[in-house]
Order: structure tokens, then sequence, then C-alpha cells
């Protein structure tokens, strides 16, 4: 689109290693519109079942659409403003009136890639069966013809572009009435055609080879397929067979979508459920988990404070018994030191009367020395001493 003038915006889905890696080119505020308008509907991007405006509030359609014509009017401003999002074809009762609301000339540009190309990817990305996928790149491909009928369009065919990118651009750019810009094709061809793009490639025939792919998804491929190489006008009669009896397909077994989308959900209610018991389980064996913990630590702790409880009561036995062996010993010496004052106040008592036959004693002494009668007989006691002596 860049190599036809075409602005794609600054806002774009980044690439995804493994999957898309030069980009998906989807401007985001239009992926989430289309996002916001399927899950309004209750729907998404791999619903198989159709897909209508019936189970949206209309206040809530009208806002959508609304901030789609803004959003699309200022991105248009002043310049050719290219958009890729695959919701839009199944959205188309959304977006033409929003489209028609511009007043602005609007060219549809349509991949076509072979459908087993397409459910390899999808089986590698997201696990889908080729029949799903096979159902899916019928829906979209048909409604993208259909919403296109009447207006200015091309088919792109990826493996034709990838083979001859300027000879692709030159009928694109002729077929939807855009400038081909030179250097940008060029550039277009240095920088971003690259063979490791095409992971696979199949032949419009083998299609035809398998069981999983509805006969109306191989007729409408081979339409495109034919259109494309032969340079058929977009509306061609072997493309207009093809995609009419496509549609009658899909109306025929639309009941069985509907009821495939429904299981569908089902088991994604299901799943989701079962994942948040697993996630609560996890979370209560966790907790759990944590509380036995807490709980041998308690029991631990318990063990610790049963030890420290039994050394305090054996040391608090060994005090009382200290206690006691003091308040024994307290008796015994109170009783010795009773007994001891007893003996003391004896002898004190010894002692004064000791003191006073002492002082009597020398009372009398001192009577019988100061006595007339002492000092008479004081001769013949010297008599007595020299007597004693000789």
């Amino acid at each position: 689109m860049e190599a036809l003038g075409a602005d794609l915006g600054s806002r774009l889905m980044p690439a995804a290693a493994g999957n898309n890696d030069k980009g998906f080119f989807e401007d985001l505020d239009v992926n989430q519109i289309n996002i916001d308008v399927m899950r309004a509907a209750g729907f998404d991007w791999d619903t198989m079942a159709p897909i209508n405006s019936s189970a949206i509030d209309m206040h809530r359609l009208d806002e959508l659409r609304v901030k789609a014509a803004t959003m699309l009017r200022a991105k248009c401003d002043g310049k050719t403003f290219a958009l890729k999002d695959p919701r839009i074809a199944r959205l188309s009762w959304f977006w033409q009136p929003v489209l028609t609301s511009l007043q602005s000339r609007v060219v549809y540009a349509i991949a076509v890639r072979n459908p087993i190309s397409v459910a390899r990817s999808l089986l590698e990305r997201d696990r889908f069966a080729e029949e799903k996928s096979h159902i899916l790149w019928l829906t979209h491909t048909l409604s993208a013809l259909e919403m296109t009928v009447g207006s200015t369009r091309t088919l792109i065919s990826y493996d034709a572009l990838l083979d001859a990118p300027q000879s692709e651009l030159t009928r694109i750019s002729s077929e939807l009435g855009l400038p081909l810009i030179e250097s940008e094709a060029a550039t277009f061809d240095r920088e971003f055609i690259d063979g490791d793009l095409r992971h696979t490639r199949f032949a419009a025939e083998d299609l035809d080879l398998l069981h999983s792919a509805p006969r109306q998804v191989k007729a409408l491929f081979a339409a495109l397929d034919e259109s494309v190489r032969n340079k058929l006008p977009a509306d061609n009669t072997l493309l207009s067979d093809a995609a009419r009896n496509a549609r009658i397909y899909l109306d025929d077994i639309s009941p069985l979508l509907r009821y495939e989308w429904q299981l569908d959900r089902q088991f994604h209610l299901t799943q989701a459920s079962e994942q948040a018991s697993d996630a609560a389980l996890h979370d209560h064996l966790r907790a759990t988990e944590t509380l036995n913990a807490t709980i041998a630590s308690l029991n631990e702790t318990i063990h610790v404070l049963e030890q420290q409880q039994q050394a305090w009561s054996n040391a608090l036995q060994s005090a009382h018994t200290e206690r006691d062996d003091a308040r024994n010993r307290q008796e015994e010496l109170e009783a010795q030191l009773h007994s001891t004052n007893e003996a003391f106040a004896d002898i004190r008592s010894k002692m004064a009367t000791t003191r006073a036959e002492l002082d009597d004693m020398r009372r009398s002494h001192i009577e019988i020395l100061t006595s007339k009668s002492w000092r008479i007989t004081s001769p013949l006691r010297a008599f007595k001493r020299l007597l004693t002596r000789s």
C-alpha cells in the first residue's frame, strides 16, 4: 500500500517473532474497535457462525460507529489512508455505514491465500483443526467479496505477489486507480519481499486432495486463483457462481456453526472455570503449605518454650528447696542464737553475782585491814614470817 502512496499510520500492531516477522500492519485503533464490536455482539475473531448486530445494544452500536467514523476521518485527513484487519470483512454491517459517512473514495484490496497455508499457520499458532481453519477462510473470504460487490476492488494473490512483486504492484495500481510510486515499489521489492515469508507453498490442485476442506472452499479458491492468474475482472461469472454457492453452503450450515460456537463458549467457560479452580486449589495448597510451616514453627516454638518452662520449673523447685533449707538453717541458727543468748544471760547473771561477792570480799578485806585488831596483831604476823623463812 505504501508503494501506492497510501499511509498505514503510526499506530501499527508490532511484529511477532516466528509468527509474522515483518509485522501485521494492522492499525491498533481499528483493531480495538473491531474487538469491541465483536465482544459486544458476543463473538470473537475465530467465530465460524454468522456475526450480526442483533445482539448489540443500539446505543452501544451507535457509540462505536461514531467513534470509528471520527477516528477514520482523522486518519484520512489530507492523505490516502490504508487499513488492514481481517475482522472488517466479518463486520461489513458495521463498517459500510462508517465508510459511507466519510464521503471519501474507498477502494478494496482482497488478499487471496491458499486455504492449506492458512490452516497450517493457524495450526501452528492457535492449534486449530484444519476443518475450522477452512471454514474461517471461507467466511472471511466470502464476506470480503460480498462486502465489496459493486466497489472498486482488486484481488491480491499472496504467492503471485511474492513471485513477481513489480508486475503485481503495477496491476494493483491500475485496478485500484492509485499511482505507483517507483521508489517505494523498489524498496518494497528490496527490503520486504523475502522467500522466508512463505513458510509453505501449495498449488491450487493440492486443495482437491484434502478431505477436511468442503467442496465450496475448493471451488471458491479455484475461482479466485483462476481470476488472479488470468487477470479476470473481479466480478467475473466464475467467481460470482462460486461465491453464491459458498453463501448457500454457509447459510445451510449456519445452525450447526452457531451450535458449535455455543459449545465453544461453554468449553472456554468451563476451561476458564477449571483454570480458576486449579488456581484456587494451587493457592489453597500454597496456603496449606504456609499454614503447615507456620504450625511446625509454632510447634517448635512450643517445644522450646516447654523446655524453658521445665528448666524454669526445675530452677523454681531448686529455689524452693534452697529456700526451705535456708529457713531450716535459719531456725537452727535462731535456736542456737537463743541458746547462746540464754547462756550469755546466765553468765552475765553469774558474773554479776561474782562481782557482788568480790565486792563484799573487798569490803571485808578493807574492814579487816583497817580494824584495830589487825593493827594490834601486826607484830605477831611479822614474827610468824621470820619463823617461816628460818
